[in-house]
């Protein structure tokens, strides 16, 4: 049954390997090849990983995925001609990081750390959920980490944003179920006051960040540190299966093609 929603079936494309390493992996119907580049030295570890998709008979949709992970790996352009100049941006950021970090830790005594990741969390239903996931230390009691995504539909060519899924005015229930789950997962009694039990809602009411993925299990929404609690709470992520959403679910959704497949 999913087979009608697979928009094409991409090539596999294998590249030689030079200063840095990568996996193929293929994830059902669009593939890619993940690029690593390392770089550890006495005073800093840098590591920049991210997916390169490739699709010949739709290049389209490989652009526009391209242009998502560059724009969250810092990377300025995409080219087309094997990633040549992306490459050299990548090697840039690692030397510019390791500049900032002769200027900060020779008196500090620290080991700075960069790491930047874009996973592939979905890849069926003709949609794609890229995490993003970025941990840095600089100095200070700890390091920092969040996390970003976008969703894309592969057979619109576009990103879903909420109002794609969702019938008008799907809001205000989805909030209500958001917070249902949000306080069991926290371990909160439906009349724990939020603000006493240390979270910084606006105006002490509860509210679902923008930050959203799709999995095959439910939609998921990320709150990053400091974002509503502490750095003690970390990134907390609220997960919504389908069932619950069902009657919010707008017939032309894309999440119809995972609901009415199970």
């Amino acid at each position: 049954m999913r087979q009608k929603f697979l928009l094409v079936i991409c090539g596999l494309i294998i590249a030689g390997s030079t200063a840095f390493s990568k996996t193929t992996e293929e994830i059902n119907n669009i593939r890619f090849e993940r690029k690593t580049f390392n770089k550890v030295t006495d005073k800093a570890d840098v590591l920049l990983s991210y997916p390169v998709f490739t699709c010949p008979e739709k290049p389209s949709i490989a652009d526009s995925l391209n242009n998502i992970v560059n724009k969250y790996m810092g990377f300025l352009s995409y080219s087309k001609d094997n990633g040549k100049y992306i490459k050299r941006e990548a090697k840039d950021i690692l030397v510019e990081y390791e500049k900032m970090t002769d200027e900060f830790t020779e008196d500090l005594g620290i080991k700075m750390e960069l790491i930047r990741r874009v996973e592939l969390i979905l890849n069926d239903y003709g949609m794609v959920s890229l995490e993003y996931n970025e941990y840095s230390f600089t100095g200070g009691a700890h390091g920092n980490s969040f996390q970003l995504y976008t969703v894309y539909d592969l057979i619109g060519e576009r990103r879903v944003r909420l109002p794609d899924l969702f019938n008008k005015g799907f809001m205000p229930k989805l909030t209500e179920i958001g917070e249902d789950y949000f306080r069991a997962l926290r371990n909160h009694e439906p009349t724990t006051d939020l603000e006493e039990a240390g979270y910084w809602f606006e105006n002490n009411k509860f509210a679902l960040p923008n930050n959203f993925f799709i999995s095959t299990n439910g939609i998921g929404f990320t709150y990053n540190q400091y974002e509503i609690a502490s750095y003690a709470d970390g990134i907390i992520t609220v997960l919504i299966p389908f069932y619950e959403l069902k009657d919010l679910i707008s017939k032309s959704s894309p999440l119809r093609r995972i609901t009415s497949s199970n």
